[in-house]
């Protein structure tokens, strides 16, 4: 049985969850920017060099703000994601050596 001192802490899990997600969030700002990339290029080729530099640099201006905003979220989430792991470790030894100190006991009272 479950004493309050064997609970563990749903947020932990939750937060090493969406850490993870948080982590992933680069992976979506290069895939925008390899997007805005390639519109940009496609851009060039078809309106000719004057305006086609215009629309890629416009296409590469989008490309890194996808960048820019993968990395703003992905650097709290790397955070959240180290402190998560490092406090369920925490509470895993904690839970293991209340659980020793319990089988203990019980052998001595026995």
């Amino acid at each position: 049985m479950r004493g309050p001192a064997t609970k563990r802490n749903p947020w932990l899990v939750a937060g090493i969850f969406l850490g993870i997600i948080l982590l992933f969030s680069p992976v979506a700002g290069l895939v925008m920017t390899a997007v805005n990339m390639a519109k940009g290029f496609t851009t060039a080729s078809q309106d000719g060099l004057s305006s086609g530099v215009r629309g890629l640099a416009e296409q590469t201006g989008e490309a890194l703000v996808a960048t820019v905003v993968g990395l703003i979220f992905a650097v709290p989430g790397l955070a959240l994601l180290i402190t998560c792991v490092v406090l369920r470790s925490r509470e895993s030894k904690r839970l293991q050596e209340a659980a020793s100190r319990d089988a203990t006991e019980s052998s001595i009272g026995n």
